[in-house]
Protein backbone atom coordinates (compact mmCIF):
# COMPACT_ATOMS: atom_id res chain seq x y z
CA UNK A 1 0.00 0.00 0.00
CA UNK A 2 3.08 2.73 0.88
CA UNK A 3 4.91 2.52 -2.10
CA UNK A 4 1.45 2.85 -3.90
CA UNK A 5 0.35 5.63 -2.19
CA UNK A 6 4.17 7.38 -2.64
CA UNK A 7 3.91 6.17 -6.59
CA UNK A 8 0.71 8.13 -6.42
CA UNK A 9 2.29 12.11 -4.42
CA UNK A 10 5.79 11.38 -6.96
CA UNK A 11 3.68 11.35 -10.00
CA UNK A 12 1.63 14.48 -8.56
CA UNK A 13 4.39 16.47 -7.55
CA UNK A 14 6.55 15.63 -10.58
CA UNK A 15 3.23 16.70 -13.16
CA UNK A 16 3.00 19.70 -11.01
CA UNK A 17 7.08 20.32 -11.20
CA UNK A 18 6.82 19.92 -14.90
CA UNK A 19 4.37 22.83 -15.11
CA UNK A 20 6.34 25.20 -13.71
CA UNK A 21 9.00 25.14 -16.42
CA UNK A 22 6.64 23.99 -19.31
CA UNK A 23 7.17 26.49 -22.31
CA UNK A 24 3.62 26.87 -22.64
CA UNK A 25 3.34 28.54 -19.61
CA UNK A 26 6.84 30.16 -18.79
CA UNK A 27 7.06 32.20 -22.10
CA UNK A 28 3.17 33.81 -21.35
CA UNK A 29 3.89 34.49 -17.56
CA UNK A 30 7.76 36.23 -18.63
CA UNK A 31 5.38 38.41 -20.83
CA UNK A 32 3.38 39.55 -18.88
CA UNK A 33 5.49 39.93 -16.24
CA UNK A 34 7.78 41.86 -18.51
CA UNK A 35 5.09 44.15 -19.69
CA UNK A 36 4.13 45.05 -15.55
CA UNK A 37 7.89 45.86 -14.97
CA UNK A 38 8.23 48.11 -18.31
CA UNK A 39 4.78 49.56 -18.41
CA UNK A 40 2.83 49.59 -15.30
CA UNK A 41 5.53 49.19 -12.17
CA UNK A 42 7.19 52.73 -12.60
CA UNK A 43 3.56 54.25 -12.69
CA UNK A 44 2.52 52.51 -9.28
CA UNK A 45 5.17 52.14 -7.80
CA UNK A 46 4.30 56.15 -6.68
CA UNK A 47 1.35 55.17 -5.61
CA UNK A 48 0.75 52.14 -4.40
CA UNK A 49 2.96 50.69 -0.88
CA UNK A 50 3.56 47.24 -1.78
CA UNK A 51 4.85 48.12 -4.85
CA UNK A 52 7.00 50.81 -3.57
CA UNK A 53 8.36 48.35 -0.84
CA UNK A 54 9.49 45.86 -3.26
CA UNK A 55 11.40 49.13 -5.19
CA UNK A 56 13.55 49.61 -2.08
CA UNK A 57 14.97 46.09 -1.97
CA UNK A 58 18.46 44.86 -3.12
CA UNK A 59 18.44 43.94 -6.58
CA UNK A 60 19.22 40.32 -5.96
CA UNK A 61 15.95 40.30 -3.57
CA UNK A 62 14.01 41.78 -6.77
CA UNK A 63 15.61 39.15 -9.71
CA UNK A 64 14.11 36.39 -6.56
CA UNK A 65 11.13 37.77 -6.19
CA UNK A 66 10.69 38.08 -10.06
CA UNK A 67 11.74 35.07 -10.39
CA UNK A 68 9.34 33.42 -8.01
CA UNK A 69 6.44 35.56 -9.83
CA UNK A 70 7.08 34.07 -13.13
CA UNK A 71 6.76 30.72 -11.85
CA UNK A 72 3.97 30.88 -10.27
CA UNK A 73 2.26 32.85 -12.71
CA UNK A 74 3.38 30.23 -15.28
CA UNK A 75 2.28 27.48 -13.41
CA UNK A 76 -1.66 29.35 -13.94
CA UNK A 77 -1.14 29.83 -17.32
CA UNK A 78 -0.72 26.31 -17.74
CA UNK A 79 -3.46 24.93 -15.39
CA UNK A 80 -5.77 27.24 -17.31
CA UNK A 81 -4.71 26.26 -20.74
CA UNK A 82 -7.65 24.40 -21.50
CA UNK A 83 -9.87 26.69 -20.48
CA UNK A 84 -8.07 29.42 -22.86
CA UNK A 85 -8.68 26.97 -25.79
CA UNK A 86 -12.35 26.59 -24.78
CA UNK A 87 -12.68 30.36 -24.92
CA UNK A 88 -10.59 30.26 -28.34
CA UNK A 89 -12.66 27.85 -29.62
CA UNK A 90 -16.50 29.67 -28.23
CA UNK A 91 -17.28 26.42 -26.10
CA UNK A 92 -17.27 28.18 -23.23
CA UNK A 93 -19.95 30.98 -24.71
CA UNK A 94 -21.70 29.11 -26.90
CA UNK A 95 -25.60 29.70 -27.25
CA UNK A 96 -24.73 33.68 -27.04
CA UNK A 97 -25.62 36.21 -29.65
CA UNK A 98 -22.34 36.53 -30.00
CA UNK A 99 -21.40 32.81 -31.01
CA UNK A 100 -24.05 32.85 -33.78
CA UNK A 101 -23.33 35.89 -35.53
CA UNK A 102 -19.64 34.79 -35.61
CA UNK A 103 -20.82 30.98 -36.60
CA UNK A 104 -23.07 32.77 -39.68
CA UNK A 105 -20.29 34.59 -40.73
CA UNK A 106 -17.89 31.88 -40.91
CA UNK A 107 -20.06 30.00 -42.59
CA UNK A 108 -20.52 32.02 -45.57
CA UNK A 109 -16.97 32.51 -45.70
CA UNK A 110 -17.21 28.89 -46.26
CA UNK A 111 -19.38 28.84 -48.73
CA UNK A 112 -18.11 31.34 -50.86
CA UNK A 113 -14.48 29.49 -51.10
CA UNK A 114 -16.26 26.44 -52.08
CA UNK A 115 -18.75 28.37 -54.76
CA UNK A 116 -15.58 29.94 -56.10
CA UNK A 117 -13.78 26.57 -56.48
CA UNK A 118 -16.68 24.13 -57.76
CA UNK A 119 -16.84 27.17 -60.85
CA UNK A 120 -13.49 26.78 -61.58
CA UNK A 121 -13.37 22.90 -61.72
CA UNK A 122 -17.23 21.99 -61.16
CA UNK A 123 -16.13 18.57 -61.88
CA UNK A 124 -13.23 18.37 -59.09
CA UNK A 125 -14.03 20.59 -56.31
CA UNK A 126 -14.37 18.18 -53.47
CA UNK A 127 -16.64 18.78 -51.01
CA UNK A 128 -17.71 22.04 -52.77
CA UNK A 129 -19.97 20.43 -55.55
CA UNK A 130 -23.24 21.63 -55.57
CA UNK A 131 -22.32 25.18 -53.71
CA UNK A 132 -23.61 28.15 -55.80
CA UNK A 133 -20.99 30.08 -57.12
CA UNK A 134 -19.88 33.15 -56.09
CA UNK A 135 -17.43 34.09 -58.56
CA UNK A 136 -18.27 37.76 -60.72
CA UNK A 137 -19.20 37.38 -64.32
CA UNK A 138 -15.50 36.82 -66.12
CA UNK A 139 -14.01 35.81 -63.47
CA UNK A 140 -11.90 32.94 -63.96
CA UNK A 141 -9.93 31.05 -61.33
CA UNK A 142 -6.53 29.61 -61.89
CA UNK A 143 -5.72 26.06 -60.96
CA UNK A 144 -3.35 27.41 -58.45
CA UNK A 145 -6.30 29.94 -57.46
CA UNK A 146 -8.54 27.08 -56.99
CA UNK A 147 -6.11 24.98 -55.21
CA UNK A 148 -5.40 27.30 -52.43
CA UNK A 149 -9.11 27.82 -51.60
CA UNK A 150 -9.81 24.14 -51.70
CA UNK A 151 -6.60 23.68 -49.06
CA UNK A 152 -7.90 26.43 -47.32
CA UNK A 153 -11.46 25.23 -46.86
CA UNK A 154 -9.71 21.56 -45.81
CA UNK A 155 -7.37 23.09 -43.13
CA UNK A 156 -9.71 25.60 -41.77
CA UNK A 157 -13.31 24.42 -41.99
CA UNK A 158 -15.35 21.25 -41.04
CA UNK A 159 -18.40 20.37 -42.83
CA UNK A 160 -20.98 23.28 -43.47
CA UNK A 161 -23.00 21.69 -40.31
CA UNK A 162 -20.21 21.73 -38.03
CA UNK A 163 -18.39 25.27 -38.32
CA UNK A 164 -18.06 27.08 -35.73
CA UNK A 165 -17.73 31.43 -34.38
CA UNK A 166 -13.61 31.15 -34.36
CA UNK A 167 -10.72 30.32 -37.11
CA UNK A 168 -8.85 28.37 -34.35
CA UNK A 169 -11.84 26.20 -33.54
CA UNK A 170 -12.64 26.08 -37.25
CA UNK A 171 -8.93 24.61 -37.58
CA UNK A 172 -9.53 22.05 -35.25
CA UNK A 173 -12.48 20.53 -36.19
CA UNK A 174 -11.26 20.55 -39.64
CA UNK A 175 -9.04 18.19 -38.43
CA UNK A 176 -10.92 15.77 -36.99
CA UNK A 177 -13.46 16.15 -39.64
CA UNK A 178 -10.91 15.53 -42.62
CA UNK A 179 -10.33 11.88 -40.63
CA UNK A 180 -14.05 11.41 -40.26
CA UNK A 181 -14.97 12.39 -43.60
CA UNK A 182 -12.30 10.23 -45.08
CA UNK A 183 -11.99 7.21 -42.92
CA UNK A 184 -14.80 7.17 -40.72
CA UNK A 185 -11.90 7.52 -37.47
CA UNK A 186 -12.92 9.36 -34.42
CA UNK A 187 -9.58 11.35 -33.59
CA UNK A 188 -10.74 12.04 -30.40
CA UNK A 189 -11.63 8.24 -29.31
CA UNK A 190 -8.19 6.78 -31.03
CA UNK A 191 -5.10 10.04 -30.81
CA UNK A 192 -3.81 8.34 -27.23
CA UNK A 193 -3.74 4.88 -29.02
CA UNK A 194 -2.14 6.36 -32.06
CA UNK A 195 0.41 8.54 -30.42
CA UNK A 196 1.14 4.97 -28.98
CA UNK A 197 2.00 2.97 -32.06
CA UNK A 198 3.94 6.06 -33.13
CA UNK A 199 6.35 6.21 -30.13
CA UNK A 200 6.75 2.39 -29.97
CA UNK A 201 8.73 2.20 -33.59
CA UNK A 202 11.86 4.64 -33.39
CA UNK A 203 11.20 4.82 -37.04
CA UNK A 204 7.42 6.70 -36.36
CA UNK A 205 8.93 8.89 -33.56
CA UNK A 206 9.96 11.64 -35.49
CA UNK A 207 6.22 11.84 -36.74
CA UNK A 208 5.27 11.99 -33.21
CA UNK A 209 8.11 14.53 -32.04
CA UNK A 210 6.63 16.81 -34.78
CA UNK A 211 3.25 16.58 -34.07
CA UNK A 212 4.12 17.21 -29.83
CA UNK A 213 6.49 20.08 -31.42
CA UNK A 214 3.75 21.77 -33.10
CA UNK A 215 1.26 21.34 -30.13
CA UNK A 216 3.85 22.99 -27.79
CA UNK A 217 3.48 26.02 -30.28
CA UNK A 218 0.68 26.04 -30.67
CA UNK A 219 0.29 26.26 -26.69
CA UNK A 220 2.44 28.58 -26.12
CA UNK A 221 1.40 30.82 -28.61
CA UNK A 222 -2.86 30.80 -27.58
CA UNK A 223 -1.39 31.55 -24.17
CA UNK A 224 0.60 34.69 -25.13
CA UNK A 225 -2.53 35.47 -26.77
CA UNK A 226 -4.37 35.18 -23.46
CA UNK A 227 -1.88 37.06 -21.22
CA UNK A 228 -2.09 40.07 -24.21
CA UNK A 229 -5.39 40.71 -23.60
CA UNK A 230 -4.99 40.24 -19.92
CA UNK A 231 -2.32 42.98 -19.96
CA UNK A 232 -4.84 45.16 -22.45
CA UNK A 233 -7.33 44.57 -19.89
CA UNK A 234 -5.13 45.36 -16.82
CA UNK A 235 -3.73 49.00 -18.91
CA UNK A 236 -7.32 50.15 -19.34
CA UNK A 237 -8.74 49.40 -15.62
CA UNK A 238 -5.55 51.00 -14.63
CA UNK A 239 -6.32 53.88 -17.26
CA UNK A 240 -9.54 54.27 -16.05
CA UNK A 241 -9.03 54.28 -12.15
CA UNK A 242 -5.48 56.70 -12.42
CA UNK A 243 -6.75 58.77 -15.15
CA UNK A 244 -3.55 58.19 -16.75
CA UNK A 245 -3.70 58.21 -20.65
CA UNK A 246 0.09 56.79 -20.96
CA UNK A 247 -1.62 53.70 -20.27
CA UNK A 248 -3.83 53.60 -23.12
CA UNK A 249 -1.37 52.98 -25.90
CA UNK A 250 -0.23 50.13 -23.55
CA UNK A 251 -3.70 48.81 -23.71
CA UNK A 252 -3.47 49.10 -27.37
CA UNK A 253 -0.35 46.96 -27.94
CA UNK A 254 -1.97 44.35 -25.61
CA UNK A 255 -4.46 43.66 -28.35
CA UNK A 256 -2.60 43.64 -31.05
CA UNK A 257 0.04 41.45 -29.53
CA UNK A 258 -2.94 39.32 -29.02
CA UNK A 259 -4.47 39.47 -32.47
CA UNK A 260 -0.89 38.69 -33.51
CA UNK A 261 -0.40 35.05 -31.29
CA UNK A 262 -3.98 34.45 -31.70
CA UNK A 263 -3.26 34.16 -35.99
CA UNK A 264 0.03 32.54 -35.21
CA UNK A 265 -1.58 29.70 -33.04
CA UNK A 266 -4.33 29.05 -35.87
CA UNK A 267 -1.41 28.77 -38.58
CA UNK A 268 0.47 26.51 -36.04
CA UNK A 269 -2.95 24.73 -35.25
CA UNK A 270 -2.80 23.97 -38.91
CA UNK A 271 0.46 22.40 -38.54
CA UNK A 272 -0.17 20.40 -36.30
CA UNK A 273 -3.51 19.06 -38.14
CA UNK A 274 -1.80 18.52 -40.84
CA UNK A 275 1.13 16.07 -38.74
CA UNK A 276 -2.17 14.55 -37.40
CA UNK A 277 -3.64 13.33 -40.90
CA UNK A 278 -0.49 12.43 -42.01
CA UNK A 279 0.00 10.17 -39.03
CA UNK A 280 -3.83 8.75 -39.41
CA UNK A 281 -2.76 8.56 -43.69
CA UNK A 282 0.64 6.49 -43.01
CA UNK A 283 -0.06 4.42 -40.04
CA UNK A 284 -3.48 3.67 -39.20
CA UNK A 285 -2.75 0.23 -40.35
CA UNK A 286 -0.69 -0.14 -37.38
CA UNK A 287 -3.39 1.46 -35.50
CA UNK A 288 -5.74 -1.34 -36.43
CA UNK A 289 -3.41 -4.28 -35.67
CA UNK A 290 -2.95 -2.48 -32.17
CA UNK A 291 -6.37 -2.47 -30.93
CA UNK A 292 -6.85 -5.80 -32.24
CA UNK A 293 -9.19 -5.36 -35.13
CA UNK A 294 -9.81 -7.59 -37.90
CA UNK A 295 -8.34 -7.19 -41.43
CA UNK A 296 -10.43 -5.58 -44.10
CA UNK A 297 -10.85 -6.72 -47.41
CA UNK A 298 -11.33 -3.49 -49.45
CA UNK A 299 -11.46 0.46 -48.60
CA UNK A 300 -15.23 0.60 -47.76
CA UNK A 301 -15.08 -1.87 -45.10
CA UNK A 302 -12.40 -0.37 -43.55
CA UNK A 303 -13.92 2.66 -43.22
CA UNK A 304 -17.27 0.76 -42.41
CA UNK A 305 -15.25 -1.09 -39.41
CA UNK A 306 -14.23 2.23 -38.08
CA UNK A 307 -17.95 3.65 -37.88
CA UNK A 308 -18.83 1.02 -35.70
CA UNK A 309 -16.58 2.02 -33.28
CA UNK A 310 -19.15 4.95 -32.36
CA UNK A 311 -22.23 4.33 -33.81
CA UNK A 312 -24.01 2.35 -30.89
CA UNK A 313 -24.68 4.93 -27.61
CA UNK A 314 -24.63 1.59 -25.51
CA UNK A 315 -21.48 1.23 -26.59
CA UNK A 316 -19.98 4.41 -25.69
CA UNK A 317 -21.81 4.15 -22.77
CA UNK A 318 -20.03 0.92 -21.71
CA UNK A 319 -16.87 2.31 -22.65
CA UNK A 320 -17.29 5.22 -20.64
CA UNK A 321 -18.65 3.48 -17.19
CA UNK A 322 -15.11 0.97 -17.71
CA UNK A 323 -12.87 3.81 -17.68
CA UNK A 324 -14.95 5.24 -14.87
CA UNK A 325 -14.49 2.17 -12.88
CA UNK A 326 -10.58 1.80 -13.74
CA UNK A 327 -10.10 5.78 -13.25
CA UNK A 328 -12.39 5.78 -10.04
CA UNK A 329 -13.34 9.54 -11.51
CA UNK A 330 -17.54 10.68 -11.79
CA UNK A 331 -19.12 8.04 -13.37
CA UNK A 332 -22.48 9.86 -14.42
CA UNK A 333 -20.34 13.01 -16.43
CA UNK A 334 -18.87 10.27 -18.78
CA UNK A 335 -22.03 8.31 -19.35
CA UNK A 336 -23.60 11.90 -20.11
CA UNK A 337 -21.22 12.66 -22.50
CA UNK A 338 -20.92 9.40 -24.34
CA UNK A 339 -25.00 9.11 -24.59
CA UNK A 340 -24.75 12.33 -26.24
CA UNK A 341 -21.92 11.79 -28.98
CA UNK A 342 -18.25 11.80 -26.92
CA UNK A 343 -16.69 9.94 -24.58
CA UNK A 344 -14.68 11.91 -21.24
CA UNK A 345 -11.98 10.33 -20.25
CA UNK A 346 -10.91 11.33 -16.63
CA UNK A 347 -7.56 10.39 -16.00
CA UNK A 348 -6.26 9.67 -12.76
CA UNK A 349 -3.05 11.13 -11.38
CA UNK A 350 -1.96 7.86 -9.86
CA UNK A 351 0.44 6.16 -12.30
CA UNK A 352 -1.87 2.12 -11.53
CA UNK A 353 -4.50 4.36 -12.46
CA UNK A 354 -3.83 5.60 -15.90
CA UNK A 355 -2.35 2.19 -16.95
CA UNK A 356 -5.90 0.59 -16.39
CA UNK A 357 -7.75 3.10 -18.15
CA UNK A 358 -5.25 2.68 -21.30
CA UNK A 359 -5.34 -0.97 -20.92
CA UNK A 360 -9.35 -1.00 -20.29
CA UNK A 361 -10.24 1.56 -23.19
CA UNK A 362 -8.00 -0.52 -25.76
CA UNK A 363 -10.18 -3.78 -24.72
CA UNK A 364 -13.39 -2.28 -24.92
CA UNK A 365 -12.65 -0.59 -28.41
CA UNK A 366 -11.41 -4.07 -29.68
CA UNK A 367 -14.86 -5.18 -28.88
CA UNK A 368 -16.90 -1.97 -30.02
CA UNK A 369 -14.67 -2.53 -33.41
CA UNK A 370 -15.96 -5.81 -33.66
CA UNK A 371 -19.25 -4.93 -33.01
CA UNK A 372 -21.19 -5.07 -36.67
Amino acid sequence: MLPAVTNVFTTTFDESLKKLVQPAGLVPASLLVLLNLVAIYPSLARVSGPVAAFNDLDDLWKALVVTVIVLVVGYLVSSFSATTARIATGELWHGSKLYGALTTGATARRTALCAEAAEAAPESAGPCVGETSSVAPGEKLTETQRNARLYEIYTRYPSPDGVGPTAFGNILAATSDALWTGYRIDLTATWSQMRDVLAADPAREKALADVDAAKVDLDTLLNVAMVAVLFAFQGLVIFVALGDFSFLPWAILGVVLGYVAYRAACQKAITWGDGVQAAYDLYRDKLREALGVRKTTDFQEQSELWENSRRSPSTRARVARSICVAARSICASARAAALGGGIVIAVSRSASARTAVTDRTGAMWRTAMRTP
